[in-house]
């Protein structure tokens, strides 16, 4: 007689990387790129992350590698490409902090093999605010007060301009607020939600008066009285264009605004303009690196108490400096 065969055990497969390079180093690329697009609201910012990337890959192809290879090897054509052009330090340790991004998302992913490459190339030592620059607020007040309001574009520009200086907020999120992020609060004031800052943190901003009326005025001029139903996903910063009406602005549309009123397409100088008014009318060092977002070891206990707190006490002052009204 024939003894029966053993029970076939059948094992589930588990879920795992490719094996094949050519894939895995693809869908390293892809995988991180997408990641990339969640957090950012800036197209520019996506195509700076991804045209550096395929620069390094060239770079490596040229010397016969590519993302994957020996680690000393990579690490050797990462700080050649850094350094290529004669860049600044700051656009140096940029490519860096680009090409290590990939790396570290990709090596937690499982798509490619540890350590990173990059985490062994030598940063350039920068020195903080180097190339910062405030604008003149005098200036800055008259530019504002010549700004046409009675117009849709000029509306949008004026509390445009006015929220990215009482603020101090970067390029990509002024450009990636939406309504979702405009908030009113009592006494007609507006809050406003930067979901998606530098560090993937949530930072709060309550406007004052004037500017939380210009701004809640140029938003019922373009979505009309019912604000309360319109959609969470529209932008506020919307494109009176006619090829793009209605959608939302880019950074390079935010740099133009910036360009047209204040003479500079520099968005960051509102942001230099922003801390510099501040430490003017004399705020702690603590209170302008939490209005800012900046975090680092050696301050952090200096304003870590203030994190939480979303009013900022100075904003009306720099709002009457500004000569920002109703």
């Amino acid at each position: 007689m024939i003894p029966p065969d053993p029970p076939t055990t059948i094992t589930p497969l588990q879920p795992s990387a490719p094996r094949d390079p050519a894939t895995r180093r693809e869908l390293a690329v892809a995988a991180w790129l997408a990641e990339k697009a969640g957090l950012s609201a800036s197209r520019e910012t996506q195509r700076s992350y991804a045209a550096t990337l395929l620069r390094f890959r060239q770079t490596l192809a040229g010397a016969g590698l590519d993302l994957d290879s020996e680690h000393q090897q990579v690490k050797l054509a990462a700080q050649a490409f850094a350094a290529h052009g004669r860049v600044k330090a700051v656009t140096h340790n940029k490519r860096l902090s680009v090409l290590s991004s990939f790396y570290t998302y990709s090596i937690e992913a499982g798509l490619l093999d540890p350590p990173n490459p990059i985490d062994a190339v030598k940063r350039r030592r920068v020195q903080p605010y180097r190339a910062s620059k405030a604008l003149d607020i005098d200036a800055v007040r008259r530019k504002l007060a010549a700004i046409d309001r009675a117009t849709l574009a000029g509306a949008r520009d004026y509390a445009l301009l006015g929220v990215g200086l009482l603020t101090g907020r970067r390029v990509s999120e002024l450009a990636g607020l939406r309504w979702a992020d405009v908030h009113q609060a009592e006494g007609g004031l507006v809050r406003l939600i930067w979901q998606r800052t530098k560090g993937d943190e949530t930072m709060i901003d309550r406007l004052p008066r004037n500017l939380s009326a210009a701004l809640m005025g140029y938003l019922q001029r373009v979505y009309g009285a019912a604000l309360a139903d319109v959609p969470h996903s529209v932008a506020v910063w919307v494109s009176i264009s006619p090829h793009n009406y209605g959608g939302p602005i880019s950074a390079q549309a935010v740099a133009d605004i910036c360009q047209r009123h204040l003479g500079t397409s520099r968005v960051h100088q509102l942001r230099h303009t922003f801390a510099r008014t501040m430490e003017q009318q004399g705020a702690k060092l603590s209170d302008i690196q939490q209005r800012l977002g900046h975090k680092n070891i050696a301050t952090t206990s200096l304003y870590l108490q203030a994190l939480g707190r979303e009013d900022n006490p100075f904003a009306e002052e720099i709002e009457h400096l500004l000569g920002l009204e109703q």
